[in-house]
């Protein structure tokens, strides 16, 4: 048997005993398994070298210069309809003429995702709109509410009614210095680190003067639906569908070799992006100072987002 091969002689006048087994161990041939071993190792602590260059997409929109026009709309409980200003949200129009800290820091938060479906989706980025990125409108000066500027006015000229600018919850942008914060989308130029060029957008408001967050929905509901809980219906509600586009349009000079395009829901054949463009046009249809007049679309479709109420 294996086990007898070796054989152990000795005898009495032996004060030691030798056991012939060698004990050497010979390293020949680990080399390459080392080195191997090394580069594994490496390349699993060491991030591969991507390239994460980005590329900026702007709003695709003919008819008005490429802006991108947004309104949003609060829930006033006491009259249970949506109001398209701030006040409903606890802000005076002084707080919105000569902005205070509460407003500056409150914000509009765009989240675009990989998936309307909330159980599988993953979000891809993140844009911020700033609320000084909204479109002012003159109001009439309450002298209870702000009385130094209401007389400082009628001292100024007694036969004008004292007016001042204040935000709306409106919003017009596009490719020009101070109005395009949230109007571009930067995006992997490599596309193959991820072939994704659809996104799904929701939005969220952080109100700084209340501390509270606004989840907002894409179209205002009715008062039954906002009891029955029907808002909870995905995606019809909560999402923008969002598609890059790359190649010269049909008028190269106007369109962007790189832009995006914003569709809506549509309720009919209930297919998230069917509904048609939206973000043309401009908010309230009406002219405003701080829109030139030839820029004016009425008949356009801004981005709508309404203030979704948890019945």
């Amino acid at each position: 048997m294996a086990v007898n091969r070796i054989s152990i002689k000795a005898s009495t006048s032996d004060k030691s005993i030798t056991i012939p087994i060698g004990q050497s161990f010979d390293e020949i041939g680990q080399e390459e398994l080392i080195k191997t071993w090394e580069e594994v190792e490496l390349q699993d602590n060491i991030n591969v070298i991507q390239d994460y260059e980005t590329t900026r997409y702007a709003y695709n929109n003919i008819v008005s210069g490429n802006t991108i026009s947004y309104e949003f709309n609060f829930w006033d409980a006491a009259t249970s309809t949506y109001e398209d200003n701030f006040n409903v949200l606890g802000f005076l129009n002084k707080d919105l003429a000569k902005p205070k800290k509460a407003f500056t820091r409150s914000f509009f938060k765009f989240d675009f995702y990989d998936s309307p479906w909330r159980k599988e989706q993953k979000i891809m980025f993140t844009n911020i709109m700033p609320l000084n990125n909204c479109i002012k409108e003159e109001a009439i000066i309450d002298p209870l509410e702000d009385p130094i500027e209401y007389f400082a006015q009628i001292a100024a000229d007694p036969l004008a009614l004292p007016t001042y600018g204040v935000y709306t919850p409106r919003a017009f942008l596009g490719p020009l210095k101070g109005k395009n914060e949230n109007y571009y989308i930067q995006w992997l130029k490599d596309r193959e680190l991820m072939e994704i060029d659809t996104f799904y957008m929701s939005c969220k408001f952080y109100n700084a003067k209340s501390g509270k967050v606004l989840n907002m929905i894409n179209e205002e509901p009715t008062l039954q639906e906002i009891i029955n809980g029907e808002v909870l219906s995905y995606p019809k509600w909560f999402y923008y569908k969002v598609k890059l586009v790359i190649g010269p349009g049909v008028a190269s000079t106007v369109i962007p070799n790189y832009r995006y395009v914003v569709t809506r829901f549509n309720e009919t054949i209930m297919v998230m992006g069917g509904g048609g463009a939206a973000g043309t046009g401009v908010p309230g249809g009406t002219p405003t100072s701080a829109v030139p007049t030839t820029l004016l679309v009425p008949s356009g479709v801004p981005i709508k987002f309404y203030e979704y109420v948890n019945p």
